[in-house]
């Protein structure tokens, strides 16, 4: 399991596939301000390959919806 702070949970706990606007927003802000931190740790690394492979197949899919 990767422990990550809570200032990067996401509403819908677990980062799962994107199907709606506000996820892939959410998403994105939380890989901003992990891309924005001084030092990442190897959890916060893992968590934003995560999330970068989330928003990208979100982004190729028209599943996203408002």
């Amino acid at each position: 399991m990767i422990a990550i702070s809570e200032r990067y949970a996401l509403e819908v706990g677990s980062p799962t596939a994107i199907t709606l606007e506000r996820q892939h927003e959410e998403y994105l802000a939380v890989l901003d301000r992990l891309a924005n931190k001084e030092k990442t740790s190897s959890g916060e690394e893992k968590y934003a390959e995560v999330l970068i492979t989330l928003i990208e197949a979100g982004e190729k899919s028209s599943a996203v919806e408002a």
